[in-house]
C-alpha cells in the first residue's frame, strides 16, 4: 500500500466539534478513530479497494492529515479533496 504526503486543512469552529462529527462519519462507515480533539489515527474501510489507515493533529484551527496506507488505485489528491469537502472548504 501507499502513502500520501501530509496535507493540512483550515477549518472553522470548535476541533471537539469537528473531531466529533469525523468520528460519527468515519465509526458510522465501518471504520475506527482512536484519540481526541489534538490528536490520533483513523482507519477507513473503503469498499471494493481496501482499508486506508493515518493520523492526524489539529493545532489552532489547521487539522493535519498523514496517510499511512492507502489503497494503490486511490490518489492522495482524491482523499485530500474528500477531506476538504468533508470538513467544508472545498478543494
Amino acid at each position: 500500500m501507499a502513502t500520501c504526503d501530509p496535507f493540512d486543512v483550515p477549518f472553522d469552529g470548535d476541533a471537539a466539534a469537528l473531531f466529533d462529527k469525523m468520528k460519527t462519519f468515519v465509526e458510522g462507515h465501518g471504520g475506527t478513530v482512536s484519540g481526541d480533539a489534538s490528536a490520533g489515527s483513523i482507519t477507513a474501510n473503503i469498499p471494493v479497494f481496501g482499508a486506508l489507515h493515518g493520523n492526524y493533529t489539529v493545532t489552532d484551527n489547521t487539522l493535519t492529515i498523514g496517510v499511512t496506507q492507502k489503497p494503490f488505485v486511490l490518489s492522495c489528491s482524491t482523499i485530500e479533496s474528500n477531506v476538504r469537502n468533508f470538513i467544508g472548504v472545498g478543494s
